[in-house]
């Protein structure tokens, strides 16, 4: 869990997200502006992890 947390805040530390293509699998890209899915789950981790 502590490797998938510190991945996922890499990316949104860096302003990145992940996409997925069927051909090439999935690979990361920049964050939109309005956010990144990433973030999203990440906080969402976070609060339960947190017990909230």
């Amino acid at each position: 869990m502590n490797t998938a947390l510190r991945w996922a805040q890499r990316l949104v530390d860096a302003g990145l997200d992940v996409a997925y293509d069927p051909a090439e699998g999935f690979r990361e890209v920049p964050a939109a502006p309005g956010g990144s899915h990433v973030a999203a789950v990440l906080a969402s981790a976070r609060r339960a992890l947190e017990g909230g």
